[in-house]
Parts: C-alpha cells; structure tokens; sequence
C-alpha cells in the first residue's frame, strides 16, 4: 500500500511540474579575426575602409607603419580601437631603430615589423633590437619574405636561446628566386 500511495503523489507531482521545453542549443561563439600583416598606406580613407571592411567581420589588424606615419595609425587605434592594432615598422640596420622602437612602445604600439634585413636574422648584431622588444613586452613580427644572403637563410626561431621567453611571429617563405637579398 505504502508503495503505491508514494506512486500516487509521484504521479500528482510530475503532473503539476510545468512542462520544460528542450533548451536552445547554444550559438557558436562568433569567429574573431586578427591579420597580422596590414601595411598602413597613406591614402585619405584608408581608415574608413579598414573599418568599414574588418568590423563587420569581427576583425582586427595589425596596421604596420614606418615612423614617418606613426601619428596616423595612433590616432587610428584610438578612434578604432575594436579594429586598430598599432605596430611600428623599423628598418633592422638603420642606425635609428633601437630608439624607434622605444618611441613606438612609448606612443603604444603592440609590435615590431622588421624589415630589410642585411644578414641573416641570427646575426648577433640584431640581438640588442630583440632584447629591447622583449623587455618592452612587443610582439616581433619578421619580414621573412626575401631572404639576407642566400636562400637558405630561415625566418627566426620562435625561442632563442638567450631568451626562452622571446615571442616572435613572421611567414617563411624564402625562395630562391627572392635571394640573394639586395644590400
């Protein structure tokens, strides 16, 4: 008896339980985009364009500029900044890098460019430029599309010896149709 009075208030709960409706499958999270490798061109709606083409698609890039056209792409990841990411443009054997790449960290860049290698990115003579974008916190992003010397050359190691902590991106893409690398 005991048994089928506890079966009868089952019955009387699960009949006046509202009924659940199955639950929505939850939507993907939606894709974010970041490009890495936008070259900054000095053209009256560049900006308009960028945004009007990467917002939409939850998309931000990474604007590389020269110093010559810094205060634009600063001004731009201010106005910008769902879209605008900040990255200076150094020529590696410039005798003005080192403090370019202070002056872009200053002004909030969040990476390097570096271009026009005349060696080869191993070449110790380029460590005190990585040293400073590492203790500055920059991401190093390497032009490894033409290669120094010779078209064996390879693009940076993600990790260097000298610093196990040392993030680097760039493209591998050295062919030997690109070398030898103009001086």
């Amino acid at each position: 008896m005991r048994v089928a009075g506890g079966l009868a208030v089952l019955a009387l709960v699960a009949a006046t339980a509202p009924a659940q409706s199955p639950s929505p499958r939850p939507s993907p999270p939606r894709r974010f985009v970041i490009d890495s490798h936008q070259h900054y061109s000095n053209a009256p709606d560049y900006f308009d364009r960028l945004v009007k083409t990467y917002r939409p698609r939850n998309a931000m890039a990474c604007v590389l500029t020269l110093m010559k056209d810094w205060p634009a792409v600063k001004k731009a990841a201010a106005d910008y900044p769902d879209v605008v990411i900040p990255y200076g443009q150094i020529l590696v054997d410039d005798p003005k890098a080192l403090s370019e790449i202070e002056t872009f960290a200053a002004g909030g860049a969040k990476g390097i460019k570096m271009h026009t290698p005349r060696k080869n990115w191993d070449d110790e003579s380029y460590f005190p430029l990585y040293k400073k974008m590492q203790d500055l916190g920059l991401v190093a992003l390497f032009h490894t599309a033409s290669c120094a010397r010779s078209w064996t050359a390879t693009a940076a190691p993600a990790t260097s010896p000298r610093s196990p902590r040392w993030r680097a991106c760039g493209r591998r893409s050295c062919t030997p149709s690109r070398a030898p690398f103009r001086a």
